[in-house]
């Protein structure tokens, strides 16, 4: 089984965050084609995308576009 956590922005998109919704998009596109590739042999690839959380990652830089939100 493989577990990856991913985030909802991964099915949107948005001003500003082009890069962050890339890799996440990236991420739940790779579990989905490893999930196809190895349907025979039961692998099973689950992906969790949690919605809107509050962390410090705008603490730490230097665009206050970003840091506000827009």
């Amino acid at each position: 089984m493989v577990f990856n956590i991913s985030s909802v922005a991964g099915r949107t998109t948005g001003r500003n965050s082009s890069v962050c919704n890339a890799t996440k998009w990236d991420l739940t596109a790779w579990s989905d084609a490893l999930r196809q590739e190895h349907l025979q042999a039961s692998v099973r690839a689950i992906v969790v995308e949690p919605g809107a959380v509050t962390t410090e990652l705008t603490d730490h830089t230097g665009d206050d576009r970003v840091r506000e939100g827009a």
